[in-house]
């Protein structure tokens, strides 16, 4: 799933030069797992760990890259995911104008 996710930024990024990408990061994963890990909550924080650790190599590899975080009312909005984003959004429809028919 890494290797993919890494080949989907270089793929934008180098052959439509993308410099802004809106992370939608819904994902739900749940209490944890007990897979590798010691706990489901030492699990979750292996996944946790494991995104931030992707998404300092994206940001390595792409110092000018703008990626937003969006996602879950804000809940994703930690210290972690703050001191790597430069943007953050709390929710989608924030700043877009509903159009009424």
């Amino acid at each position: 799933m890494r290797a993919h996710a890494t080949e989907v930024i270089d793929r934008v990024v180098n052959e439509y030069g993308v410099g802004y990408i809106k992370m939608d990061y819904n994902i739900e994963p749940g209490i944890g797992t007990e897979v590798d890990a010691d706990s489901y909550g030492d699990g979750l924080l292996g996944h946790n760990r494991a995104y931030l650790e992707w998404l300092d190599g994206i940001f390595e590899k792409y110092p000018d890259l703008i990626i937003e975080n969006c996602s879950s009312g804000g809940l994703r909005m930690d210290y972690a995911m703050l001191s790597r984003y430069r943007r953050m959004r709390s929710a989608d429809f924030i700043g877009i104008k509903r159009q009424v028919a």
